[in-house]
């Protein structure tokens, strides 16, 4: 250690004090501190008195062997002091006489003295100003993360440097905090000593460089050395620091908000040009989906409101998003009509043979003529023979106070400026049954409600934010104030005529059980889904008629207007975006813990500066050679020590119990820095002398070098790779090692502070190894005998730092030491290591619970031909909405219905939670799909007829087919083939065009096969085919087809006659494909959310195909009659009209422009309908699982025995596991392979130290002391005389020492000796003394 000593030569210091004030003051000399203890006369020396010969004894000096004899002073003679001659005797000497000049250390010139660099003010404040810095930058780094959401956003190539950069900082701060600490324990003995007289086991014997930390903190506490007591805490607080910073930085999802975000506006309201015509059914369906609960809204969209849609930067990982924009939303007021009769009439524009019922309206504001509230049945015609009353709900548009006539239809909105209203009436209609329709009292109208609603719209602007919520986007508006306008070019009016076209141009169906006289309209049928119910009858109540109504027609309006009123434009709106990020956060609770252990550092630096040990010693006392060069000059001392080599530490407490100790500075030929005892010399000669020491000498071996120490350091990393592996298979097998509450602190103590505490108990194991052996180097190559002083006395390496602990090993040979730094450097690693062991991730935890199946489904006799239970309409949302399916289908699957029977799973905390179980799904598909053969075909082409204005210039193109029964499986008694027609139309001016459709198929008896296209049913509707029902009367027939081609129709030509008559050219490719219907079971895997049973579809759920079962009807057939005709006319008005002059049906449309469309062209595929089955299975599949979760449910009964699936299957309850989203501890495979690695290289160092250097019988007592040591130099030549140490060596430096040449040229051995300085085999050590010497010169140094 470099000295802190300047260059100025040391100036002899004699005491100008008067012997007697010496001697009555304590400490300054053995000559003074013994002054006046024994009086003699001046003639007395020539018998010991009884004292002077216990004391005498004390010192193991015989006074019979005294050359000199100790001087005797009597009473009357002057006092005398005691102090050794130059026989290394006691002598006491009269005050008069020749004496020696001596002063304590407190009162020298500290420039004379040896101090430590790690000890000086400069480094001390140092340590201060970076421990504030730290602290400074630990809560400006939280601040800032606090203000910022994070530090900033990390990948993983940048991880090791906010993982493993903290840790190592502390890592580095505990090396060089260690000098300062090792400085403060050597040197707290030589500070005691500073003092003046103190007991040795306050000095000399005082040891605080081997005890561990906490015997260390006891003992200087109690001893009042609280520079030691500082360093040692300021230790600990920077091994708790690093043990918290590896937990400091955590990268962690984050929100982060960003503000005046430019968002595009591609879209924007605009009423000019509104086209009444172009409206078609999406309003209606999705506000169907939306109120029957079924389906979220619509983007840009939400209850009452429709928005100006905005997406986030493209790239951006948004989960919200906000900015200011135009909204669109309605107003009503409504009033309950306080109707109570309606007249009836007929009205031969709507019917000549059905009754009317009509009212009279008169408000305040508006009055309304004739209008229709109910209809009795057409040519005395009811669906249902077996009612006698029907409830009837009609959702109609005026305009006030226009006068009207029966006698042609309700009044439509006109002129803007009129007053606009909707009316919505319930009826209840009762008739006689079986009465003929003739008798104009057989109906009557039992019960009437109305409400009357005027519209106005207003555009506002709206602070609008988007939410990614799994896989649905949400969205929330804020109002603001005084902002409202209109739409130029769109009034109140339109809003009623496109709100009643939308519900006109859709169809759900004839309405259930209330479909008895007419069908119901599509608006009521909404409100029957909103409400949960099967019938009308509830809306006979005005309240609940005007609450229901209201909601749908708002919600209408708004997808209308989103719909309809938005055209493409380029504008721009300021907004944030909110997403989540990973980003680097600076935990609270380790900032807390850090901040307050740096603080403290803080304090404990500046303690350090008042209270450290400066000016205490003479030269760095590190190293066996310095100790000597004291000791060369402690003549007192040395025969305090005498005989004390071998003696083990309680016999070398009991010798130097009874003494005190200083430190001081002597003037001889050179001024000398020595360490004497202080006694009282009657206290001396009273007590007993000590007992001598141990005829077996007793072997001192520390803790750290013991075998079972060794087999635990060796035994322990491996232990450690063996559980490292083992967690790692643990945490990769089962997605973690173990579950972590969602407490912070939880996460953080088995993440990062206990892993970092395990490595850093073993650092200090492998620390303490480390240094016991540099403890015993120089001592066991001295107990080899024969090694240069570089190689053992001069060697300091304890407590250096590493690099240079290193090189002194390596120079001077010892190989173990070397290992031992290097392990010890290692271990300090791993705590850097293990920062990124582990980290806390989103995780499940699993539980078994019991699902009971709580429906079934049964399809005996289900017909949807008329009414599919809005299966059409969910299925047009799904398909160009991209909508998220409905509960208990996903796909084409229809799921059983469950509950959950475990009471756990009702528990609050278990929202969040999700259900995966393996249960049976239905899904139907289209089979052996066959094309029907060009040679059953006959294909004629016709003129427009005369009727259709619009269509004067196509031709039309009429197939005729021909197939055979035996597709059903009849016998020979049945007509060979049934004949089926489809029709297309094509340009009459050779343009290509495609032509296709889908069709329901109807086999009838009679020869013929009913099927182009939808059918439509409704009896009091006119159309060219009229049926009841379309349920095949024939099972296990073809009962789906679907056709696509191409076509080109030409001018006239010659030899060329339609069926009209007229010459046309035609060429045609259309392919037309019949189907049957098959339905299976598969047991599929699903996760279902908890509590709400939804799928989210980033789980899809997973069909088991090698379980796939094909289901049967009645244990005989493999065919299913299920009639898609409602599904296909509901595909026939949605509003896509954009096809050009194709003609293809909503079918075919929805194969190429619904989701997961294929282009035309590639349905086409050149003739290959491989592409086209496909895309048609596809469709078929997702319609039939909806049609069979809405239409074929039944309920199960508590133990019910019931077949499911019509398979013999009783109802079950099925096990499932109850994912709980939790966080479980993960272990990262990179770094436990370095840990293992690390590991593994310390038990290799250890194991190879133990080998190489043997620690049995070296020394026979602890030499970390001032007397441990000096104990085996005390009889040494070396320091008996000053042939090998000059006297003010223990000034010098061992640099100036080396380069002067002392102790050069020598080398020194550790064993027996003779009296006479003879080596002495471990055999005759009874007569010997034990101890370092000089054994012989040596021709090398280097040696």
């Amino acid at each position: 250690m470099p000295s802190s000593r300047p260059d100025t030569p040391f100036s002899p210091i004699v005491s100008s004090r008067n012997p007697h004030q010496e001697a009555a003051s304590p400490g300054y000399g053995i000559e003074a501190q013994y002054t006046n203890e024994i009086n003699t006369s001046e003639n007395a020396r020539s018998t010991p008195s009884e004292a002077q010969e216990r004391l005498l004894d004390h010192y193991e000096m015989p006074a019979s062997d005294n050359p000199r004899n100790l001087s005797i002073i009597s009473d009357s003679t002057p006092s005398a002091s005691l102090h050794r001659g130059s026989n290394n005797y006691l002598e006491a000497v009269p005050e008069n006489g020749p004496r020696l000049a001596g002063l304590r250390l407190k009162d020298y010139s500290p420039n004379t003295l040896w101090n430590s660099i790690w000890l000086r003010k400069v480094v001390l404040f140092g340590f201060c100003a970076l421990f504030t810095a730290l602290f400074v930058a630990l809560v400006l780094l939280y601040s800032f993360s606090g203000v910022r959401h994070g530090l900033s956003t990390q990948i993983s190539r940048n991880e090791y440097s906010w993982t493993y950069g903290p840790t190592a900082v502390f890592v580095i701060i505990i090396s060089l905090w260690r000098q300062v600490d090792y400085q403060c324990k050597t040197l707290a003995p030589w500070q005691e000593l500073r003092k003046g007289a103190s007991p040795g086991s306050r000095s000399i014997l005082l040891d605080y460089i081997s005890p561990m930390m906490h015997e260390c903190l006891l003992t200087s506490a109690k001893n009042r050395h609280w520079a030691v007591f500082a360093s040692s805490i300021g230790l600990l607080l920077l091994q708790l620091a690093t043990i918290f910073s590896t937990g400091l930085l955590v990268l962690e999802p984050t929100q982060i908000t960003q503000s005046n975000v430019p968002f595009l506006l591609r879209m924007g309201f605009n009423g000019s040009g509104f086209d009444i015509s172009a409206i078609g059914s999406n309003a209606a369906q999705q506000v169907y989906g939306i109120k029957s609960g079924k389906l979220p809204y619509p983007s840009g969209t939400a209850e009452n409101l429709a928005v100006q849609h905005f997406d986030p930067p493209s790239g951006s990982p948004v989960s919200t998003y906000t900015a200011e924009v135009n909204g669109f939303s309605t107003n009503l007021d409504c009033e309950i009509l306080p109707l109570r009769n309606a007249t009836r009439t007929f009205l031969p524009y709507f019917s000549i043979q059905a009754p009317y019922f009509i009212v009279n309206i008169t408000t305040s504001s508006c009055q309304i003529q004739n209008a229709i509230v109910g209809v009795g049945a057409d040519h005395g015609y009811y669906y249902n023979d077996n009612v006698n009353e029907n409830y009837q709900g009609r959702f109609q548009n005026f305009t006030c106070n226009t006068g009207g006539s029966s006698s042609i239809p309700y009044p439509l909105a006109g002129n803007s400026s009129s007053d606009h209203r909707f009316l919505l009436s319930m009826a209840l209609l009762q008739w006689v049954p079986h009465r003929p329709a003739s008798e104009s009292s057989s109906t009557w109208v039992k019960n009437l409600t109305a409400v009357l609603c005027k519209p106005t719209y207003s555009m506002d602007r709206y602070s609008v934010s988007y939410t990614q919520a799994q896989d649905t986007l949400r969205m929330q508006a804020v109002k603001k104030p005084s902002t409202s306008s209109t739409l130029k070019g769109f009034d109140d009016s339109m809003l009623i005529q496109a709100v009643q076209a939308s519900f006109k141009n859709i169809s759900f169906g004839q309405g259930g059980e209330d479909y008895v006289v007419t069908e119901v309209p599509s608006f009521f049928q909404v409100m029957k889904a909103m409400h949960n119910v099967s019938t009308l009858k509830p809306f006979m109540d005005p309240s609940l008629l005007r609450d229901l109504g209201s909601r749908i027609f708002q919600d209408a309006s708004a997808n209308l207007a989103s719909n309809n009123l938005m055209v493409p434009q380029y504008d721009s709106a300021s907004g944030s975006l909110t997403y989540m990020e990973d980003r680097l956060q600076v935990k609270r609770l380790t900032v807390g813990l850090m901040a307050t252990c740096l603080g403290l550092l803080v304090c404990i630096s500046i303690l350090e500066v008042f209270v450290r040990p400066w000016n205490t010693v003479s030269c760095e006392p590190n190293s066996i050679s310095a100790l000597s060069t004291i000791l060369a000059a402690s003549t007192n001392l040395r025969q305090c020590l005498a005989s004390t080599g071998s003696a083990t530490l309680a016999d070398l407490q009991r010798r130097l119990s009874r003494d005190k100790f200083q430190t001081s500075i002597v003037q001889q030929q050179a001024n000398s820095f020595v360490l004497e005892p202080v006694s009282d010399l009657a206290e001396m000669a009273a007590s007993p002398p000590p007992s001598s020491v141990h005829a077996k000498v007793e072997w001192w071996r520390p803790t750290a070098v013991r075998s079972w120490f060794t087999a635990l350091i060796v035994v322990l990393p491996v232990l450690f790779i063996v559980l490292l592996e083992v967690l790692q298979h643990v945490s990769d097998s089962r997605n973690g090692i173990v579950e972590v509450s969602n407490s912070k602190v939880d996460s953080q103590i088995l993440s990062t502070y206990l892993p970092a505490f395990v490595t850093l108990v073993l650092a200090m194991l492998y620390t303490s190894l480390d240094f016991a052996i540099s403890i015993f180097a120089p001592l066991a190559a001295l107990r080899r005998g024969n090694v240069t002083a570089t190689r053992s006395i001069m060697l300091g390496s304890v407590g250096r730092l590493p690099p240079f602990a290193l090189f002194q090993s390596l120079r001077s040979r010892h190989f173990a030491q070397c290992l031992t730094i290097i392990g010890a450097f290692v271990s300090t690693l791993l705590a850097i290591v293990v920062s990124a062991l582990y980290t806390v991730e989103a995780s499940s935890k699993d539980y078994t619970v019991l699902l009971q199946q709580a429906d079934y489904f049964n399809w005996t006799h289900v017909d949807l031909s008329q009414d599919d239970g809005f299966a059409g309409s969910v299925t047009n949302l799904i398909v160009y909405e991209n909508t998220s399916y409905p509960q208990w289908t996903y796909n084409n699957l229809a799921l059983p219905s469950l509950t959950a029977s475990s009471a756990k799973m009702l528990a609050p905390s278990d929202r969040g939670k999700s259900i995966v179980v393996k249960i049976p799904a239905i899904r139907g598909f289209l089979s052996n799909c066959s094309a029907v053969p060009p040679k059953q075909m006959n294909i004629t082409a016709e003129g427009a007829p005369p009727s259709c204005s619009k269509c004067n210039d196509l031709v039309g193109l009429d197939f005729m087919m021909a197939l055979p029964y035996n597709l059903c499986g009849f016998d020979s008694k049945k007509p060979n083939t049934a004949t089926w027609s489809q029709g297309y139309a094509a340009p009459n001016d050779s343009s290509v065009v495609y032509a296709g459709k889908g069709t329901s198929l109807r086999w009838t008896s009679g020869a013929s096969i009913v099927g182009d296209g939808g059918i439509i049913l409704d009896h009091q509707s006119a159309s060219i085919k009229t049926f009841s029902t379309l349920d095949n009367s024939i099972p296990s027939c073809p009962s789906i087809a679907y056709s696509l081609g191409m076509a080109r129709a030409g001018t006239k030509i010659k030899n060329s006659t339609g069926s009209d008559g007229v010459p046309w050219s035609l060429k045609q490719n259309i392919t037309v494909v019949y189907c049957y219907q098959r339905l299976e079971q598969v047991m599929t895997n699903v996760t279902f959310s908890y509590p709400d049973f939804t799928i989210n579809s980033t789980i899809p759920p997973i069909p088991l195909e090698e379980t796939a079962t094909v289901i049967t009807q009645n244990n005989t057939q493999n065919w299913f009659d299920i009639s898609i005709n409602t599904f296909i006319n509901s595909l026939q008005k949605h509003p896509i009209s954009n096809t050009g002059r194709n003609d293809i049906d909503g079918f075919i449309q929805a194969l190429s422009w619904g989701r997961n469309g294929v282009p035309l062209d590639q349905l086409y595929n050149n003739g290959d309908m491989s592409t086209l089955n496909a895309a048609a299975n596809r469709l078929y599949g997702q319609y039939i699982a909806q049609a069979i979760s809405a239409n074929m449910r039944t309920s199960v009964p508590l133990n019910s025995t019931n077949t499911i699936y019509n398979i013999n299957q009783k109802p079950s309850n099925y096990t499932a596991t109850l994912r709980q989203p939790t966080k479980r501890l993960h272990q990262n495979r990179g770094p436990k392979i370095a840990l293992q690695a690390m590991l593994a290289f310390l038990a290799v160092c250890a194991m190879a130290t133990y080998i190489m250097m043997d620690t049995k019988r070296v020394v026979p007592h602890n030499p970390c002391s001032i007397a441990g040591m000096m104990s085996f130099l005390a009889e040494s030549k070396m320091c008996r005389t000053r042939e090998v140490i000059p006297e003010g060596s223990e000034w010098e430096t061992e640099k100036e020492r080396r380069s002067e040449g002392v102790f050069g040229g020598l080398v020194f051995r550790m064993g027996w000796w003779g009296v006479n300085g003879d080596i002495l085999g471990e055999e005759v050590k009874e007569k010997g003394i034990f101890g370092i010497d000089v054994a012989e010169r040596s021709d090398s140094e280097g040696k």
